[in-house]
């Protein structure tokens, strides 16, 4: 009931409403307490706004709305991780006198505030700009990392004016994060059909493991002299390109037919990225076999772990690259032990 001109009226808005949203325990639609609601089950998204929470239906419906958006737009969803991935972050606290050097020598480090009393070195992964602007073309971004909400934020923002990164994606930290130490599509509103993970960590994504292209991990610090050198040496990190070359692969392959589009009735997308990021997986494990053995052949190497490796029909679930030394020359084995990162 409500009160309208002294008179008791009853609100038929709040008997209709589903409550699909909360902030601050209040329905976001009718007002009432989320008590008064029957205290509906919900998932916080703080990243979104710090009191936001949403329920099951809600949140299935925004993945749908953006499904039929991505499908509309012919993109999928990238989820992009930060530390070792795009950078590489220090704090200045803990940086050499080199590396403090570096700061001021190389172009791409940059400085933040990581806090109230400490401040932290960003050191850009070569490629980035170039890589953020091509996969924006296919992609919708996201970032996703274990640091605090207020070093992700930081990070975007340098993201955003250094990289070009966009300015507006979801930026999920590790407040965020459902189960502790493990990140999770969960709070992510994409169907998992339709996302992509670049991270260089496997282990923190759990059950989602199959939506993960792996990239090397970047690590530019410790720097170890101040000669021009080492700055060369850091510039030849050359992952970000190898796994673009992989994302156009897979958006490639999903929308292959050219005419992926939801049906009457049906709920999601026919296809899976992540069937089509394991078909992209196996061609790669079979171009890198063919590569082994051409580089056995070329080098004289016939050893049995080799030979069963070249002759392996298919790749076990977690299509790893075995990377025990085959007595191969080092210029041979360099494309497999990249390949590995791939998984």
């Amino acid at each position: 009931m409500m009160m309208e001109d002294g008179l008791e009226v009853y609100d038929y808005r709040r008997q209709q409403c589903v409550h699909p949203s909360f902030m601050n325990d209040n329905c976001t639609c009718c007002g009432q307490h989320i008590v008064d609601c029957g205290v509906p089950a919900t998932t916080p998204f703080g990243y979104i706004h710090h009191d936001l929470t949403l329920t099951p239906d809600e949140i299935k419906r925004i993945r749908d709305d953006n499904l039929q958006y991505l499908l509309d737009n012919k993109k999928l969803h990238l989820v992009l991780d930060l530390d070792h991935t795009l950078i590489h972050a220090k704090r200045i606290e803990n940086l050499t006198s080199e590396e403090k050097e570096s700061i001021e020598r190389v172009d791409d480090i940059y400085t933040i505030f990581g806090g109230t009393n400490y401040s932290i070195a960003v050191k850009l992964r070569p490629g980035v700009k170039e890589f953020i602007e091509k996969v924006s073309c296919i992609f919708d971004l996201s970032i996703y990392t274990m640091g605090s909400r207020d070093y992700a934020r930081e990070v975007h923002k340098l993201l955003v004016s250094k990289a070009g990164f966009p300015v507006c994606p979801w930026v999920i930290a590790r407040e965020d994060c459902v189960k502790e130490k493990k990140k999770g599509l969960g709070v992510v509103l994409s169907h998992e059909k339709v996302v992509v993970i670049v991270d260089d960590t496997r282990d923190v994504w759990g059950s989602c493991k199959e939506n993960l292209v792996r990239i090397g991990r970047y690590e530019y610090f410790p720097v170890k002299d101040a000669d021009v050198d080492a700055d060369a040496d850091a510039d030849d990190d050359a992952e970000l390109a190898r796994v673009y070359d992989t994302l156009q692969k897979v958006h490639s392959e999903f929308y292959f037919d050219d005419n992926i589009q939801l049906l009457e009735g049906e709920e999601c997308s026919p296809k899976d990225v992540r069937d089509v990021i394991k078909a992209v997986k196996y061609d790669e494990l079979e171009f890198a076999s063919r590569q082994l053995q051409t580089s056995s052949l070329m080098f004289g190497v016939e050893d049995e772990e080799s030979i069963a490796l070249c002759g392996r029909k298919r790749p076990r679930d977690d299509t790893s690259i075995i990377s025990s030394a085959f007595p191969l020359q080092k210029e041979a084995m360099s494309f497999i032990l990249n390949l590995s990162m791939f998984n």
